[in-house]
């Protein structure tokens, strides 16, 4: 499943934008390609230094490599960054949903409840 999902989007990477690359460093995350993951991390790290709304991406590449504490960190900075949106309702998310910071962020992000 995973190198397939890794292969799909290395294909749209070239012309994907940032978010893309993100999606792929979360993938490669979740397949347990950490070094991969991480050197994408620092990219995305890099950019967010230098651009506003990029602590989403941040936060992507987080929950993939499973650093929980510091993707809802990097997902606070979203919500500040108005990087957070529909991404938000992503299925990439969905391993923090159980946390009850998550609640709190969609709360504060200004998100109906999701109970």
């Amino acid at each position: 499943m995973w190198p397939e999902a890794i292969a799909e989007i290395q294909g749209i990477t070239v012309n994907g934008g940032p978010r893309v690359y993100a999606l792929l460093g979360y993938t490669l995350g979740r397949a347990g390609r950490t070094e991969e993951a991480r050197r994408i991390l620092a990219v995305m790290l890099d950019r967010s230094r230098r651009t506003k709304g990029a602590a989403f991406d941040v936060a992507l590449v987080y929950a993939g490599l499973g650093e929980n504490d510091q993707a809802f960190t990097w997902l606070d900075k979203a919500v500040d960054d108005r990087s957070l949106g529909f991404e938000w309702m992503h299925a990439t998310v969905n391993g923090l949903r159980r946390d009850p910071r998550f609640e709190k962020l969609g709360q504060r992000a200004g998100l109906p409840k999701t109970r």
